[in-house]
C-alpha cells in the first residue's frame, strides 16, 4: 500500500491520476444526480409499470449518466494534457479541448451514449453558460456607464433583474403556448410533467380531486 501511495503522490504521474480522479468524480456526481431524478420520475409517471422494471430503468439511466460524465472528463483531461505538452498552458486550450470533448461525447453523432441524457446535460449546461455570459455583459456595461463601485453594483443588479424578468416572461409564455398547441415538439420529460400538472381533469369526488 505504501508503494502505491508513493506512486500516487509522485508529481510525474499527476496528470494520469488527475484524469482518473476526474472520471471517478464524474461517475459519482452523475450517478447520484440521475439516480434521484429517475427514481422520482419513475415513481410519478410509471406507477403502473412493474417495480422491477422501474428499478432496472433507474439503474440503467444512473449508469449511463455517470458514464457520460466520466467519458467527457477522460476526453477533456487527456486532451488538456496533450495540448500542454505540445503548446504549453494557454487559455484558449480550455475552450478548444472543451469543444473537441463536447463534440465527441455530447455531439450525438454516434450511438455510444444515451442521446436523451446528453441532450439534458447539454441543455442544462448551455442555460448556465448563457446566464454566465449575461452576467459578464452586465458587469462590463456597469463598468462603462458608472463611476463608483456602488453605482456599478446598482446598474449591474438592474440589468440582471430586468433581463431575468424578460427571459422568464418569454420562456413561460412560450412553453405554455407550445404545450397547448404543439406538445409534440416539447422534450418528452417536460411535456409529461406539464400534462401531469395542467391536464389532469379526472375527478368526481374529494378523494380523486385532492389525491388522498
Amino acid at each position: 500500500m505504501d508503494e502505491i501511495n508513493k506512486l500516487i503522490a509522485n508529481p510525474q504521474y499527476r496528470p494520469f491520476f488527475q484524469i482518473l480522479k476526474s472520471m471517478r468524480n464524474g461517475i459519482e456526481y452523475g450517478g447520484k444526480l440521475r439516480f434521484a431524478h429517475t427514481l422520482v420520475m419513475q415513481a410519478i409517471f410509471k406507477r403502473n409499470t412493474p417495480v422491477l422494471k422501474r428499478l432496472s430503468t433507474v439503474l440503467k439511466m444512473t449508469k449511463a449518466h455517470g458514464g457520460i460524465l466520466a467519458m467527457y472528463a477522460l476526453c477533456y483531461r487527456l486532451l488538456m494534457t496533450i495540448f500542454e505538452k505540445i503548446d504549453g498552458v494557454k487559455d484558449i486550450n480550455e475552450f478548444t479541448t472543451g469543444c473537441i470533448a463536447g463534440l465527441l461525447v455530447y455531439g450525438n453523432w454516434h450511438e455510444l451514449f444515451n442521446h436523451s441524457i446528453t441532450h439534458q446535460i447539454t441543455l442544462y449546461c448551455g442555460a448556465r453558460v448563457v446566464l454566465a455570459l449575461g452576467n459578464m455583459a452586465a458587469h462590463k456595461i456597469s463598468k462603462d456607464v458608472a463611476d463608483t463601485k456602488v453605482e456599478r453594483i446598482q446598474v449591474r443588479r438592474g440589468i440582471q433583474k430586468t433581463s431575468w424578468a424578460l427571459f422568464a416572461t418569454i420562456t413561460w409564455g412560450s412553453v405554455m403556448y407550445l404545450h397547448r398547441f404543439y406538445p409534440q415538439f416539447l422534450q418528452h420529460g417536460l411535456e409529461s410533467s406539464m400534462e401531469f400538472i395542467y391536464d389532469d381533469y379526472k375527478w368526481n369526488d374529494l378523494q380523486s380531486l385532492l389525491g388522498f
